[in-house]
C-alpha cells in the first residue's frame, strides 16, 4: 500500500478504508497529523473534498477527518439518504398489488427513518401510501368514515377489498357519488364503494 496504490473516491467502504490506511500509518509509526496527510493523500475526487471542506487545523486532526470521512460516506448513512430519496419518489407501479405497495412503503420507511418511533413511523408510511395512489384512490380513501384514525394496514385492506369487488380503478361516476354521499356521511357511502 506505497503512494497512493490505495484511494478512496467515496465509492465502497470508508470504514474499510480507513482502517486499512490507519494499519499501514501505524507500521510506520506516523504522529496524528502525518496519519491525517496520509489518510488525505489517499483520497479522490467527492472524498478529497471532504479534507478540502475541513479547516486548517482540522486537516491535521486526524480525529476529525475520519469522523467527517465517516458522515459523509458511511454506507448505513447513504444507505438511509437514497431510501429518503426513493421514499419521496414511490408511487404505486401499474398492476402492483395493495400488499406489496404497503410493504415496499414500511420498509423504506424503516430505512428512511430509523430513530423514529413506530407512531411516527405508522404516519409517514400512510401518508405516503395514500399519496402514491391514484388521485381518484386517494379522494375514495381520504372520504372513508374515520379516514384519520386508519392506518396502512386498514388502508391496504380496503384497496383490496375494492379490487374484489371489482373495482380495481376508482370511475369518475363512483368517485362522484362517493364525494356527494361523502358530505352527507350516511351509509351510501359505504355501499357506493
Amino acid at each position: 500500500m506505497d503512494g497512493k496504490a490505495y484511494v478512496f473516491n467515496g465509492d465502497g467502504d470508508i470504514s474499510e478504508f480507513i482502517t486499512k490506511v490507519e494499519l499501514y500509518s501505524a507500521l510506520k509509526e506516523y504522529d496524528d497529523e502525518k496519519r491525517a496527510q496520509n489518510l488525505a493523500s489517499r483520497l479522490e475526487g467527492p472524498a478529497f473534498d471532504v479534507y478540502l471542506r475541513l479547516d486548517q487545523d482540522d486537516r491535521k486532526n486526524i480525529n476529525k477527518l475520519k469522523d467527517e470521512l465517516l458522515k459523509e460516506f458511511e454506507s448505513g448513512r447513504r444507505n438511509r439518504e437514497e431510501a429518503v430519496c426513493t421514499l419521496t419518489k414511490r408511487y404505486r407501479k401499474q398492476g402492483e398489488s395493495a400488499h406489496t405497495y404497503a410493504y415496499k412503503i414500511k420498509e423504506l420507511v424503516n430505512l428512511a427513518y430509523p430513530d423514529f418511533d413506530n407512531a411516527a413511523k405508522s404516519t409517514l408510511a400512510k401518508d405516503q401510501f395514500v399519496r402514491g395512489l391514484h388521485a381518484d384512490m386517494q379522494m375514495a380513501l381520504k372520504c372513508m368514515d374515520n379516514f384519520k384514525d386508519y392506518d396502512i394496514n386498514a388502508l391496504e385492506d380496503h384497496i383490496v377489498r375494492w379490487k374484489l369487488q371489482g373495482l380495481n380503478q376508482i370511475t369518475a361516476d363512483v368517485l362522484r357519488v362517493v364525494w356527494i354521499v361523502s358530505t352527507q356521511r350516511g351509509l351510501l357511502c359505504k355501499i357506493a364503494l
